[in-house]
């Protein structure tokens, strides 16, 4: 067995395929995938149905004697043959000749979808919800990993950045897209203000997975508002169109989900600069016309009104001085009706004080007459009802072992009795029970 190299092993698979007659001269019916038109004239691109595709190129001297034009998503019949790329060794079929059939089965499910939405109004611009200018919280549905999250943030923060922003990873390609994307916003935080679902460039097929009907239809029922960028600007999909607005790129959602604040507070700033300075160059010539209108005019007539009140000053001084006097003799009669009321109203104010006194001295005098007679009666109650009193009539009480005996049947024979009496007590001792008096 020779051993080879990887390029002897390529060089070997590009043989055997060149040499297959059934490879040489095909005709394939295929719907077109990814298309790029490089700078150097060549056509990249993939033709796909629905269980496999294959990457496709078509040289500039091909593609300048095409006569009709493709793109994505067209339905056609491909001319070629398959060969190697050696470098890579990957299969490629090089295209001679494209006619186009018609649209390709994605394309058309794609606009019968859309034209579905359209006519039940999902796609009406009136229906779109106005997007916060100043957002204080945001959501960003993308990738963990991918570069349309970095370019995101890159651009938001510098714009504003006081928002909060929670970033829920979702898929962005294959089937889990449209289920991940719901279950995200159905878990949305209630103070979310605005949502932005956003995935960098990618081939028409990674882009399909957003055309999804039930997504659409999640989306555009969303309370909140919803910003959609999903691939370049050439693309399209159905989340878009049914979305609040369409961003062309996840660095344009950035620019679209918030107004830039650091502007805001500049404009601001210089707005408010600018409207002091305006407000001081109009203080400033309303205070020079002032001048020049009034302070002349005004000078002369105080000038005149002084040289009147020099000839009338002496009159004004007698008036002045003939109403004070009249003021001071009104002022005096009335200050002594004042103090001839304030005397007897001061007298009348003594006389009922006295009697109120006097009236206050005799009604305490009765309640403390009173008050001694029943502290009195209270004391002789007492006095009574002392059994201390009892005792000193000659009568006694008995107790053993610190319990009061009021029956004979009550006394323990074996113990002592102690007989209290008014001025001290007897120990005895029980010597016999009689229960006759």
């Amino acid at each position: 067995m020779a051993r080879l190299s990887v390029t002897q092993l390529n060089l070997l698979i590009q043989r055997e395929i060149s040499f297959s007659p059934h490879l040489k001269q095909l005709e394939v019916e295929a719907e077109i995938g990814r298309l790029t038109r490089h700078a150097s004239g060549h056509l990249y691109f993939t033709i796909k149905d629905a269980f496999s595709s294959i990457d496709c190129v078509m040289f500039r001297s091909q593609a300048n004697r095409q006569k009709t034009t493709f793109n994505e998503g067209d339905r056609v019949i491909i001319k070629g043959q398959i060969s190697l790329y050696e470098k890579t060794a990957r299969l490629q079929l090089y295209v001679q000749s494209v006619e186009p059939i018609g649209d390709g089965v994605f394309l058309k499910a794609f606009q019968e979808l859309k034209a579905k939405l359209e006519r039940e109004g999902l796609l009406d611009e009136s229906k779109k919800k106005t997007i916060p200018r100043y957002p204080r919280k945001l959501a960003l549905l993308t990738s963990q990993t991918g570069a349309a999250k970095a370019d995101f943030l890159k651009v938001f923060h510098h714009k504003n950045p006081f928002c909060r922003i929670d970033h829920v990873p979702v898929a962005v390609q294959g089937e889990a897209v449209s289920s991940s994307i719901i279950q995200a916003l159905q878990t949305l935080d209630p103070e979310t203000d605005v949502v932005v679902i956003t995935r960098g460039g990618g081939s028409y097929e990674d882009l399909s997975w957003f055309n999804d009907e039930a997504l659409a239809r999640y989306v555009c029922s969303s309370d909140v508002p919803i910003i959609c960028a999903i691939g370049h600007e050439v693309d399209f999909t159905i989340i878009e169109f049914v979305a609040d607005l369409r961003a062309a790129t996840p660095t344009a959602a950035a620019e679209a989900a918030t107004a830039d604040v650091r502007q805001e507070f500049h404009q601001s700033e210089l707005a408010l600069v600018g409207f002091s300075d305006r407000f001081q160059q109009k203080l400033a010539a309303l205070r020079e016309r002032l001048i020049d209108r009034y302070l002349h005019h005004f000078q002369f007539r105080l000038e005149k009104r002084a040289a009147d009140m020099d000839r009338t000053a002496v009159d004004f001084y007698q008036m002045i001085d003939q109403r004070l006097s009249d003021k001071l003799s009104r002022q005096s009669r009335l200050l002594d009706r004042f103090l001839h009321s304030m005397e007897t109203a001061t007298r009348r104010f003594q006389a009922d004080l006295a009697i109120r006194r006097q009236a206050i001295d005799q009604t305490a005098q009765q309640r403390q007459q009173a008050a001694e007679q029943l502290l009195e009666h209270f004391g002789l109650f007492l006095n009574h009802t002392n059994p201390l009193q009892t005792l000193s009539r000659g009568y006694s009480y008995i107790e053993q072992n610190g319990r009061k005996i009021q029956s004979i049947t009550e006394i323990d024979p074996a113990e002592p009795v102690t007989n209290h009496l008014h001025d001290g007590r007897i120990l005895s001792r029980v010597m016999e029970v009689d229960d006759e008096l």
